[in-house]
């Protein structure tokens, strides 16, 4: 059987590395601000106690989506793409509201 190299759409990577940056800047920026309250000692309990629920809840999005997008037939850098997404949401959100 002749597999199809349609799925092999360089866009798709480039897309999904780009996804994978934001997400590295944004997780970069929270860890900064978040060590910055810790050792300044003004670090909310409401803002230590998200600090461990956040992470599950976006890697259970992030499962959903990666699911949702393979039963559907996407390509695999699609794939990927949809698994970054909730977590680079997540960290972006994070970082915009701990900038303030």
């Amino acid at each position: 059987m002749k597999r199809s190299l349609s799925h092999l759409n360089p866009i798709d990577y480039a897309n999904y590395a780009f996804e994978i940056q934001k997400l590295s800047l944004a997780a970069s920026e929270t860890i900064w601000h978040r060590s910055m309250q810790m050792a300044m000692g003004k670090m909310t309990a409401l803002e230590n106690a998200s600090m461990w629920v956040e992470k599950p809840t976006a890697l259970l999005g992030s499962f959903e989506k990666a699911t949702l997008a393979a039963i559907s037939g996407k390509p695999p850098a699609q794939i990927m793409r949809a698994a970054m997404e909730p977590l680079t949401v997540k960290a972006s959100a994070n970082a915009k509201r701990l900038r303030k």
